[in-house]
């Protein structure tokens, strides 16, 4: 029989949904559309205006604990592929103050966001 398994756009869309009954998180989480296929005149008019490829799907700008914010990067679940981009994100940041993070699923990435508000990370 075969498993079938949620798409990281699915993933991200039932993650924003939770978020949106949480009081922090409804106000605060921002998504950083990232994703997808592009043309190359497209992605060059978004670089132009500081788009970053590689760059985490979703920032929660709120200092807890020893942390400035929260970067997730979602995957879907069961995939465990990472770009060398994404890696060299999650790295930067990480390396001043901030926690970044690869997240698998929707239910990861909202009890991540719970973790951290609540300084269990």
């Amino acid at each position: 029989m075969e498993v079938i398994t949620a798409s990281e756009y699915q993933e991200c869309r039932a993650f924003w949904q939770m978020c949106q009954y949480h009081p922090i998180l409804k106000d605060y989480l921002i998504h950083i559309p990232n994703q997808g296929e592009r043309s190359i005149a497209y992605y060059n008019a978004l670089k132009s205006i500081g788009f970053r490829s590689g760059a985490p799907d979703y920032l929660l700008p709120v200092h807890a604990h020893r942390y400035h914010s929260l970067w997730l990067e979602m995957k879907k679940k069961g995939v465990k592929r990472h770009s060398q981009l994404q890696d060299m994100w999650l790295s930067k940041l990480n390396a001043i103050g901030n926690l970044a993070l690869y997240v698998y699923g929707a239910d990861e990435a909202y009890q991540t966001c719970i973790d951290y508000l609540d300084n269990k990370l």
